[in-house]
This record gives structure tokens, C-alpha cells and sequence, in this order.
């Protein structure tokens, strides 16, 4: 009994202990295909290394690389999930090559696809290995849609792999894979019922979306779609969609719209184009006026400049009357469309514009009789404040299309009653408040003065003679009270630089009517004489008040070298010492503007060319004697001043100090960290080289 209790129990379990090693641990179990798919894997990695640096290209590998197409599709339906990706992107190579292989298995690999995509394909899914998984099968499904032309998708795999797009459109990580996929099915251009849900969405993404490459991918989808697809009807819900969007709250969507409507116009047929050409002229019309964002209204510009490049003349005579009918309208926002449209319209018709002017002139002619201020002679600027801003942009848009009309049809300018008129329009709206119209006025009088002969009218000024036209009927009357109302535009606390030049340019050809007018005893008789004091009063204005400003001195001088060069000899003679006096006076100050003084000294250099250099030293002489007198004049007042009203004196020089205190204060500021100041002289000697 005791041996029996001794002895060692057998163990109760079948299955018998696994067998230790000496160390008493556990040998692992191993196979032969544990780590095979390292190996396949690294096999697939150079596959794909050589498709996708070409060097498998030509027809003299396709019987290598056949076999490959058995192998890829049982490594489509690997457990591994790397096998999987790296197979996919050999076989987005491979499907470019009309294999047999591929031919026999392609139904099957796309069946593989499509279970794939139904597994790793979820949504919110944006990175990591199933991530690449999708992304490679999304990119080998779109080479089967678009370039495997041979095999059909099926009806429902086509309706999967829209709901597959339609929800990576909401995904910004996945809408590019979207975005691929949607044009290989476009391009084959295959159909189902949910393609049009998804192209709407595909519209509004292309206006709402906030990255800009995503719009572009939209609209080129979208106008993929558009142009290949038999739509029917339903391309007036897609129009009119992006029409509206041109009031979207955002910039970047009403600019996305308007690209897109740009798009249709430029690639629409003409007989397609034709039938919304009425559409896109008044919704676009109609936004360009009440666009706030110069680009925006520049892009509708542009689209409605090419539909009118495109349509044909009869068309664009439709689209004309239009233009008529609103520029005879009593709202002001519909002559200020009409006005800016027809304008376009001019740009784009050049000279072929002339067969329309007939039924144009009367209409715009009305525009200035609704606008027509009290005219008043020898005008005086009034404020630049504007009080009715739509009665502004109006005229602004009619001056605009006038000057293209002047600039594109000449012969326009021969309609000499027309003319006349419109130039007395332009002559009473030099009072006009808002600047852009005085501009646009001042460049229509360039125009017509360009057309006029100033020698002849010179002639008709000389005998007290009358003609029909602008100037010719009244010569003295109307060449004084034009020069003193473009003289009122030279105001020094309104100048602006174009504005300034322009009159300038009108103020020349004023001078060579001028110019054979005779010296006579009175002062206000309008000779050339009286023409350049009115100039030199602009200039000593802009000096007494804003000396700060060069703008009316700079143009001043312009006009100088102008007559100069343009005027005879003895013209520019007889008013050499008021030409020179300005210039003599800028070249002398040592604070004066580099760019001034300088345009001073080639303005000098040219009067002395044209008077010589004895006459021109004399004058220069003259000018400087008579500063130096008038300078000694109002030291000697000043002395006499302390002495018979020292209350005054006193005044004036605490007033002088607290002037230099403030220009120091100015200086120190404008100094600081820019070194040692350097004090100016208050006047500079002429070296001989400016008096010669």
C-alpha cells in the first residue's frame, strides 16, 4: 500500500504536455509560409518601381508582363492590407496595356474592387493603411471607367460608385479621389438617375467651397458635364442657379459664378448662346451696376465683352434695342446699365459702331437735357461732395461711352449740330461736383477741340465772323468763358493730376487760336497774353495755399513747353517774360521739389532755345532784378512796420515763430534716425550753364 501511495498519478489530461526544451521554455511553432508576404510584398514594390518610371513601355514587354495579371488578382484578395495597396497601384499601370489577361480577369478584378471599396470605404476615414487602401482602388476603378473602353461598368456598380463620390464630395481630405473618379465616369459619359444629384452638388461646391483649387476642380467638372450631356431643359435651372450666385454674400463664390458663366459663354454653341444671350445681359447687367468689388464688375465685363465678340450681328442688334429701351427708362440705375453696356458694345464694334449712332445720338443726347445743371459762365468749382451718387455714376458711364465713341468712330466728331451741343453740355458740367464727371467733360472738350481748325477759328476771332459748329459761333465770348471754366478746374485744394493734364491739353489748343491775337490796351481782352496771367494766378494760388502740392505748378509747366514748342516765334516772344518769371522763381528756391526743379530747368533750356540767348539772359535778368526789388520792398515795410504799428508787428512775429516752431517740429520728425541735418540755403545762385 505504501508503494502504491508512492508512486507518481498519471495526468488526467489527453492531450500530452507540449515538449521543453533543456532551459524548460516553450519552442514556438513555425511554418514555411509565415513571412511570405514580406517577400511578396517587396516583389510587388519593384513592379510597381518599374511601372511607374516606364520602363516596362513598348509592346515588346506586354508578353512579360501578361502573366503578372493572374498573380495581381490573387493578391487583390489578400488578407494583407499593404498586398492589397501595392497590387491596386501596379494595376492602375497595367489596366493602360491591352493584355489578354486583362481582358479575361477584368470582370473579376472589378468585382474584387468593388468588395474592397464596400469593406475599407467608410466614411470619416482620412488616413492610415486603409486609407491608401481606398485611395488606390478609387484610382484604378477611374482607369476601368475611362480607359478600359472594353468593358462595361454595370448599372449598379455605377449607381455605388456615384454614392461613393457624392459622399467624399463632403469629405475635403477625399475630394480630390472624388473629383477623378466623377470625370472618368463623364468621360465615358454614362448615366444614371443619381448623376444629377450629384452635379448639383458638384454646383454648389464649386461657388460654397473655401479652397480656391477646389472650385476650379468644380467648374471643370461641372462644365464637363454641361457640355456633353444632353440636359435639355434642364439647363435653364443650371443657368439660372449660377446666375443667382452672382449676389452670393462671399467674394470668392460670386467670382467662382461669374468664371463659371464666363465658361458657358466662351464654349456654348452659338445657337445655345443666342437663346440665353437676353438671360446673361440682363441678370449680368444689372449685377455689374450693383457690384461693390471692382473685380468682380470687371470679370462681368468681361463676360458680357465675349458674348458679344461671339453673337452675330443680327443678334447683338436685339441685344441693342434692349440697350435703347433702358436708356430711355426713368429709373437712373437703368440709363447708368445702358450706358456702361453700350460702351462695351462700342469697345468690341469699333468703327462698325458708326451705323448704330443714327438711332443713338437722340437718345443720348436726353440723357444731358434730364442732367442739365443751371449753366452758369466763367464757372466756379463747387464742392466735391456728391449728394446724389446714382446721377454721378450715370453721367460718369455716359461720358465713358462718348469718349469711346469719339475714340472709335472719328467721323462722329463731323456731326457738327450734335457736337455743338453735347460740347456746351460738357462746358456747363465743368461746375459738376464729383471729379470723374469734370474729368470725363474736360476729355469730351479734347476731343472736339482736336476736331476743330484752330487757325481757322483764329480767323473767324480776327474778323468778328460766325460759323455753324462749337466756338465757331461765337469766338470771343466762347473762347473766354471755355479758358476761365477750365481755369476754374485748376483749384489748388481740388487738383488732381489728370484731371489738371487734360485741361492742360484743352488750354494748348486755346493757345494757338491765340496766338494771332494782337496786344491790345485792355487788360481783360482775351489775347495770349491774358491767357498766360490767368496760368501764372493758378500757380501763385497753389503756392500761397498749398505749397506743399506741385500738381497745378507741374501741368503749368507741361503747357509751357507745349506752347513753346508748338506756337511761332514771335507768339511766345511777346509773352516770354510771364512764361519764364514761374520757372526762374522754382529753379531759385532751394526747397523745391527735385522732379519740379528739374522739369523747370528743360522747360527753361527749351524757351531759351527758342527766344536765343541774349534775349533769354535779358528777360532772366529782368525777372531776377525785379525779385530782388519786391524782396527789398517787403524788408523796408517790415522795418517800417516795428516802428509805426509795433502792436501788429508784434503779432505777425510771434505768429512767424510759432510757424517755425511747427515746421521744426516737422523736420526733427521727419529726421529722426536719418543722421546729421543739412541746412538748406534759402536761395541759390544761378550757375552759368542755367542763365546761358
Amino acid at each position: 500500500e505504501r508503494e502504491l501511495l508512492e508512486k507518481p498519478k498519471g495526468d488526467c489530461f489527453i492531450i500530452p504536455a507540449a515538449p521543453v526544451s533543456r532551459s524548460a521554455h516553450f519552442r514556438a511553432k513555425t511554418s514555411t509560409k509565415s513571412n511570405a508576404h514580406v517577400l511578396v510584398e517587396f516583389g510587388l514594390s519593384l513592379c510597381n518601381l518599374l511601372l511607374t518610371k516606364e520602363r516596362c513601355k513598348g509592346h515588346e514587354f506586354e508578353p512579360f508582363l501578361d502573366p503578372f495579371v493572374p498573380v495581381f488578382k490573387n493578391c487583390l484578395q489578400s488578407r494583407h492590407v499593404k498586398l492589397s495597396t501595392l497590387t491596386l497601384q501596379c494595376l492602375h499601370r497595367i489596366f493602360h496595356y491591352d493584355l489578354p489577361s486583362v481582358r479575361e480577369n477584368i470582370a473579376e478584378i472589378t468585382e474584387i474592387i468593388f468588395e474592397i471599396l464596400h469593406k475599407y470605404a467608410s466614411a470619416g476615414l482620412g488616413k492610415g493603411d486603409n486609407f491608401d487602401l481606398v485611395l488606390a482602388a478609387f484610382k484604378a476603378m477611374a482607369v476601368v471607367v475611362r480607359d478600359v473602353k472594353y468593358h462595361k461598368i454595370a448599372n449598379s456598380q455605377l449607381k455605388t460608385l456615384l454614392l461613393y463620390v457624392e459622399q467624399d464630395l463632403n469629405n475635403n481630405d477625399r475630394q480630390a479621389i472624388a473629383f477623378t473618379l466623377l470625370k472618368a465616369i463623364l468621360h465615358r459619359k454614362m448615366m444614371a438617375a443619381e448623376m444629377h444629384a450629384v452635379m448639383r452638388q458638384v454646383s454648389e461646391l464649386s461657388v460654397t467651397s473655401e479652397l480656391h483649387h477646389v472650385r476650379v476642380q468644380a467648374r471643370s467638372v461641372f462644365n464637363q458635364f454641361i457640355m456633353n450631356y444632353p440636359l435639355k431643359k434642364k439647363v435653364d435651372s443650371h443657368i439660372a442657379f449660377y446666375v443667382s450666385q452672382t449676389k452670393y454674400p462671399i467674394q470668392s463664390g460670386r467670382e467662382s459664378a461669374i468664371e463659371m458663366i464666363q465658361t458657358f459663354i466662351n464654349n456654348f454653341p452659338i445657337p445655345v448662346l443666342v437663346q440665353y444671350s437676353g438671360t446673361f445681359l440682363v441678370t449680368l447687367g444689372a449685377q455689374m451696376v450693383n457690384e461693390e468689388v471692382s473685380e468682380c464688375r470687371k470679370m462681368i465685363a468681361s463676360c458680357l465683352t465675349d458674348m458679344f465678340k461671339r453673337l452675330p450681328r443680327p443678334d447683338s442688334d436685339s441685344l441693342f434695342d434692349m440697350i435703347l429701351v433702358w436708356l430711355e427708362d426713368d429709373k437712373i440705375l437703368h440709363r447708368q446699365l445702358a450706358a456702361q453696356v453700350c460702351g462695351l458694345l462700342v469697345t468690341i464694334e469699333k468703327s462698325t459702331f458708326q451705323t448704330r449712332l443714327p438711332a443713338l445720338l437722340p437718345v443720348l443726347l436726353r440723357q444731358f437735357e434730364r442732367n442739365q445743371s443751371q449753366p452758369g459762365q466763367y464757372v466756379l468749382l463747387k464742392t466735391a461732395e456728391p449728394k446724389d451718387q446714382e446721377k454721378d455714376h450715370h453721367l460718369f458711364q455716359v461720358y465713358q461711352m462718348l469718349l469711346k465713341i469719339c475714340s472709335c468712330c472719328p467721323s462722329f466728331l463731323q456731326e457738327t449740330k450734335t457736337v455743338q451741343i453735347l460740347s456746351e453740355y460738357s462746358q456747363n458740367l465743368l461746375s459738376y461736383p464729383h471729379e470723374w464727371v469734370r474729368l470725363g467733360a474736360a476729355q469730351f472738350l479734347g476731343f472736339t477741340l482736336a476736331s476743330l481748325d484752330a487757325a481757322h477759328l483764329s480767323r473767324l476771332l480776327l474778323s468778328k465772323e460766325t460759323e455753324e459748329g462749337y466756338l465757331y459761333s461765337a469766338p470771343a465770348s466762347g473762347l473766354k468763358s471755355l479758358t476761365l471754366d477750365l481755369c476754374a478746374q485748376l483749384d489748388p485744394s481740388h487738383a488732381k493730376t489728370e484731371l489738371a493734364e487734360q485741361v492742360i491739353k484743352n488750354l494748348l489748343f486755346v493757345a494757338r487760336v491765340l496766338q494771332s491775337v494782337p496786344k491790345q490796351s485792355e487788360e481783360k481782352t482775351v489775347n495770349l497774353l491774358w491767357l498766360v496771367k490767368c496760368l501764372r494766378r493758378t500757380i501763385n494760388a497753389e503756392i500761397i495755399k498749398t505749397p506743399a502740392h506741385v500738381t497745378l505748378r507741374t501741368a503749368v509747366f507741361k503747357w509751357i513747353a507745349a506752347v513753346v514748342s508748338v506756337l511761332e516765334d514771335d507768339a511766345v516772344s511777346s509773352v516770354a517774360h510771364h512764361l519764364l518769371a514761374p520757372l526762374a522763381r522754382e529753379m531759385r528756391t532751394a526747397d523745391t521739389d527735385a522732379a519740379l526743379k528739374q522739369l523747370a530747368k528743360e522747360v527753361s533750356t527749351m524757351l531759351k532755345n527758342k527766344l536765343g540767348i541774349e534775349t533769354y539772359t535779358s528777360i532772366l535778368a529782368a525777372i531776377e532784378q525785379s525779385a530782388d526789388v519786391r524782396k527789398a520792398e517787403r524788408k523796408r515795410e517790415r522795418a517800417q512796420l516795428a516802428v509805426t504799428d509795433p502792436e501788429q508787428f508784434a503779432q505777425k512775429k510771434i505768429k512767424l515763430n510759432e510757424r517755425k516752431k511747427e515746421s521744426k517740429k516737422r523736420k526733427m520728425i521727419l529726421m529722426k534716425g536719418k543722421g546729421v541735418k543739412v541746412k538748406k540755403r534759402k536761395v541759390v545762385e544761378f550757375d552759368d550753364f542755367e542763365l546761358i
